[in-house]
């Protein structure tokens, strides 16, 4: 019983303060009209501030879902954007072959061979030399599965390596084990880009032949060559390179995407990523 008024003793008191001070506001407003106008305007006041905090918060979700809008309908230009130059290039190759006589099907053709699914960071770890990740709010039950690429319009974000019912777990390309099949835009010229581990937006890109000429400026995006990105995306631009062991060009690139302000990404969805990922597996056990 004396733990029961030990615990309600600082209740009471402070329910006997707030009667008290109502009490004398009321008493305040009564006792004069210069009075009454003056607590009367300082709650008039109070109120106008609490409802346009109200409207502020309101407003601040409204923005959040109408961001989310938009970023689901620029990821469907962007999957648009990567098909179409796709058909395109795909046309003009396949009539050099045929003497200028090519007609595919291009319904077929601009369907691409992925699915782009718009997603929101919920949460980041992002610092040089560490073991960087993000998570997104889109999951298995948005179709989101393990070794899928997530991408924005300037650049590769990381790989889905886990993932729940509602969220996924990405591993950031900002990380030693991660590489990209990238690619000279204006020489065809390919070779992997892996981070450097130091500046968040710097990479280097290897394996490029000594013979490719490399200037500065030129632009670095993603070939195509894995099941995991789609091809043509931008990734950076060279800033110098220098030939290692009188061989292969070591090219550094400036990344187009910052890491550390990325807000929506997309996930890119291979239809015939494990078919291929099939296939692979079986070319690299002839090999033994």
């Amino acid at each position: 019983m004396r733990r029961r008024f030990t615990i309600l003793g600082p209740l009471v008191k402070f329910a006997i303060f707030i009667v008290m001070e109502v009490a004398c506001l009321v008493m305040v407003t009564n006792s004069g009209i210069i009075q009454g106008y003056a607590v009367m305007g300082a709650l008039r006041n109070l109120q106008a501030s609490i409802s346009e905090k109200t409207i502020a918060v309101k407003e601040y979700f409204g923005l959040r879902e109408i961001n989310d809008n938009l970023w689901e309908e620029n990821v469907k230009l962007f999957g648009n954007l990567l098909q179409l130059r796709r058909f395109i290039n795909d046309s003009i190759a396949n009539a050099l072959l045929e003497g200028m006589e090519y007609a595919g099907n291009g319904q077929n053709a601009l369907k691409g061979d992925f699915e782009y699914l718009p997603a929101r960071v919920v949460k980041r770890s992002i610092g040089v030399g560490r073991h960087n990740y993000f998570i997104i709010n889109k999951g298995r039950e948005d179709g989101v599965e393990e070794n899928m690429g997530v991408v924005t319009p300037f650049g590769v974000v990381g790989i889905v390596r886990a993932a729940s019912a509602s969220n996924s777990y990405v591993l950031s390309f900002l990380n030693p084990k991660q590489q990209v099949s990238a690619m000279l835009l204006s020489k065809e010229a390919f070779g992997p880009l892996r981070w450097m581990g130091e500046d968040l937006t710097k990479a280097m890109l290897s394996d490029i032949p000594q013979h490719i000429e490399v200037n500065v400026g030129d632009t670095v995006c993603t070939s195509g060559l894995s099941s995991i990105y789609p091809a043509g995306i931008p990734l950076g631009r060279v800033t110098g390179s220098r030939v290692l062991n009188g061989i292969h060009n070591s090219i550094e690139v400036e990344l187009f995407q910052s890491a550390d302000n990325v807000q929506y990404v997309i996930v890119a969805k291979n239809y015939w990523r494990k078919e291929l990922d099939s296939l692979s597996r079986i070319a690299e056990e002839e090999k033994k």
